[in-house]
């Protein structure tokens, strides 16, 4: 499947460390290991839209490579 910008879901949840130490996670479901991380929603959501950017990328060029060698 191709994904475009903007056909991608994101789910954007905090969690709390065992140390009390809390962390917002950004996570594209559809984008395997395509994540962002910050200490507030805002960091995370940004950092999950910069990975997404170039996860897409790089898919978009693997695919390319991957259709010339056929």
């Amino acid at each position: 499947m191709i994904f475009t910008v903007t056909q991608v879901d994101r789910i954007v949840y905090q969690i709390t460390e065992a140390d009390g130490t809390e962390q917002w996670i950004c996570e594209y479901p559809d984008l395997k290991g395509c994540i962002g991380v910050g200490d507030t929603y805002d960091e995370a959501v940004k950092e999950g839209e910069a990975n997404k950017a170039v996860w897409l990328k790089t898919d978009q060029e693997r695919r390319k490579l991957a259709s010339s060698r056929a």
